[in-house]
């Protein structure tokens, strides 16, 4: 069915309950409907100071108590994105769809899940339903996420999509792979030493592609380690964690990471390549259409990572998918953290960009 949903997007210098009443507006104008079954709304934190008035001043005019989301870092709909100011993004349902609570729904149906860092464990992922969503962005007060006309002291919150047919769900990481298969020879703590028998620094100094060994500094920033979470773990099958290099060492050639990693795990060198990105979201966006050429709505939940700053100064991922669905309402977010499925469970994924489409 199509019409049954529609966003609204709003920006400016300010933060203001008006301004994500102007955002309501529009959605509800689209839809020609004066309110609606249920409302996702997505704000930068600089709406935190005003973040109770502006859910009530939205379910007044919506005659809708229903309202879920979360602050985030960048707000975006089909229309655009917003990175740099006050933002508000908006979706609203009416009937046959609808953001019901967990305990309604039957199985097979997503959760539509937000949550804080500190929030955000394995047991409550994979709990219930499958989910998709994001971590909240730190702010004024810390990460938020709401659920009626307030925020939710648990810090998470989930909503069935119900009244959808069909669905599908895929992942863009974006990684180039750099070395094969290493073990780790020599640890401490965080403290790589050795790879393979051979110190860690001489293999990162190996595996840089010449783009970056021109460069003044090793950009650290693009190259992490992914560590495969079992024996089937491939970067080919996603079963992995990255883990960030926080700092080289040359005078004991060891690389210090953001965790800490064992003598035997496996690691691979590799890195964020906007070419790769682009190839993965468009792999992923030909398999999404093929299987869902006309959804009724769709959301982008995209790591702040995966934004202008990686993509030339373009919203990359937003653009490529409205070359696939130039007519299909959209709303997602950049954030710190995204939630999707891979294989049969839920994991909280990095630099990544989920894409998921709704009959």
């Amino acid at each position: 069915m199509k019409g049954k949903v529609a966003t609204g997007l709003r920006a400016s210098q300010h933060a203001s309950p008006s301004l994500a009443l102007a955002a309501l507006e529009e959605a509800l104008e689209k839809l020609g409907e004066r309110q609606a079954n249920s409302i996702l709304l997505l704000l930068t934190p600089d709406f935190l100071p005003m973040l109770d008035a502006t859910l009530r001043s939205c379910a007044r005019r919506a005659s809708c108590t229903r309202i879920l989301g979360a602050n985030c870092r960048g707000v975006l709909t089909e229309a655009g994105a917003i990175l740099d100011q006050a933002g508000c993004a908006v979706m609203v349902f009416t009937d046959p769809y609808r953001l019901d609570p967990p305990q309604t729904g039957s199985d097979g149906e997503t959760q539509l899940s937000f949550a804080t860092a500190d929030a955000c464990d394995w047991g409550w992922l994979q709990q219930g339903h499958p989910r998709i969503g994001m971590l909240t962005s730190p702010g004024l007060r810390g990460g938020r996420a709401w659920s009626g006309i307030r925020s939710t002291a648990s810090g998470r919150i989930q909503a069935l999509i119900s009244g959808i047919s069909d669905s599908g769900t895929v992942l863009s990481r974006g990684l180039r792979q750099l070395t094969p298969l290493l073990h780790v020879s020599r640890s401490e703590g965080s403290r790589i030493l050795a790879l393979d028998g051979r110190p860690a620094l001489e293999w990162l100094a190996r595996c840089l592609p010449y783009s970056a060994r021109e460069s003044e500094k090793i950009p650290l920033h693009h190259l992490m380690l992914a560590c495969p979470l079992d024996e089937a773990g491939t970067l080919q099958n996603g079963r992995f964690r990255l883990l960030h290099i926080t700092r080289t060492d040359p005078a004991d050639q060891r690389l210090e990471l953001s965790e800490p990693v064992e003598s035997g795990q496996g690691i691979y060198f590799v890195l964020r390549d906007p070419v790769v990105a682009e190839r993965d979201t468009r792999s992923g966006l030909e398999l999404l259409q093929a299987r869902l050429p006309e959804p009724a709505f769709a959301f982008l939940f995209a790591s702040f990572g995966r934004g202008p700053e990686f993509h030339a100064g373009k919203n990359r991922d937003l653009e490529l998918y409205k070359d696939y669905y130039s007519h299909t309402p959209l709303i997602g977010s950049y954030g710190l953290g995204e939630i999707g499925p891979l294989e049969n469970e839920t994991h909280l994924f990095q630099y990544t960009s989920v894409f998921s489409a709704f009959v």
